[in-house]
């Protein structure tokens, strides 16, 4: 998480990529993954993470900041909806 804060942010993807998949799988690090993408301006991809990270583990909250912000970009207006009605519930 060093690369990341120190918003190396291509270098903290190809870390966070190559790690043992007994690890990569797991929501923090699919919520790390989304916000490099966001930080490199690759809402799509950021999206696809976030997406994991959700569906690995719904009550995991890490990371939605950016998130709801990626989609805010990608004016997806239904799934930012969703995401807001998950968090209530």
């Amino acid at each position: 998480t060093k690369k990341l804060f120190l918003f190396d942010c291509q270098n903290a993807i190809d870390l966070l990529l190559n790690l043992p998949q007994n690890h990569f799988k797991s929501p923090y690090i699919y919520s790390l993954l989304g916000r490099c993408y966001f930080e490199c301006g690759e809402y799509k991809k950021c999206e696809k993470y976030d997406n994991l990270s959700i569906s690995t583990d719904p009550s995991y909250l890490t990371g939605l900041e950016y998130f709801s912000s990626c989609l805010w970009h990608l004016k997806d207006q239904i799934q930012c909806c969703n995401l807001a009605n998950n968090c209530i519930s």
